[in-house]
């Protein structure tokens, strides 16, 4: 997100979460037939959507980070503060009720979405790469909202890119673990990682594969488990 400096948010953002994607550790365990660790443990990983901020006071207590990182940290909170879009403004009737207790309104505009990830067993990241390329090929130059919209989508790409890399490291790992152990289970995981989540899945375990794969990319994006 710093190295992407000066681009638009959105693929500021997309960069940081590609960063995430192809440098997070694969952490596998023998026996398991699903394979993927998100690492969620951490008060920052939502970097982008809760702010430099509060990233900046997790960051402090963090013994695996120098003192040069905390010290960067700290200087790009300093100069840049979180300059997402506002918050959707309440409706008067929700707003009057949260004042009475009735209920109480919360979220952002910034994650919380609901994800397709029908779409990602049934076309695979190539897949909907290629729906991506389709859309921005299509886009309208005459729109007055070509710019937002090509940077994100120019933003999807970056993503689909990097989610086609995760079955791949995980393959490759599994291949090692294989040679290591002699374990021949490891290899039957590695052809599934090879399949998806790039391609469409075939099998419910290609399925089931994907699916956790594309839940590891939920996240590392929106910092839930």
């Amino acid at each position: 997100w710093m190295a992407a400096e000066g681009q638009p948010l959105p693929l500021r953002n997309a960069s940081a979460l590609a960063n995430v994607i192809r440098h997070m550790p694969v952490k596998m365990i023998p026996g398991e037939l699903l394979v993927g660790e998100h690492g969620n443990n951490s008060d920052y990983s939502n970097f982008v959507a809760w702010g430099l901020q509060n990233s900046v006071a997790a960051a402090e207590n963090d013994s695996n980070l120098t003192d040069e990182e905390k010290a960067e940290i700290r200087a790009w909170a300093a100069r840049e503060p979180f300059a997402g879009p506002p918050f959707n403004a309440p409706l008067p009737e929700l707003q009057l009720a949260e004042e009475h207790g009735a209920l109480t309104v919360r979220g952002t505009a910034l994650n919380h979405s609901v994800r397709a990830y029908e779409k990602v067993l049934r076309l695979g990241f190539a897949g909907l790469r290629a729906e991506v390329e389709e859309a921005l090929a299509a886009l309208p130059l005459t729109d007055p909202d070509a710019p937002a919209r090509r940077a994100t989508q120019q933003a999807w790409l970056v993503l689909c890119d990097a989610a086609m890399m995760l079955g791949q490291r995980h393959a490759a790992r599994a291949r090692q673990l294989a040679e290591e152990s002699g374990d021949t289970e490891w290899l039957q995981i590695a052809d599934v990682c090879d399949r998806v989540p790039v391609h469409p899945a075939r099998t419910f375990r290609e399925a089931l594969q994907a699916l956790w794969f594309a839940h590891m990319l939920t996240v590392w994006e929106d910092g839930v488990n």
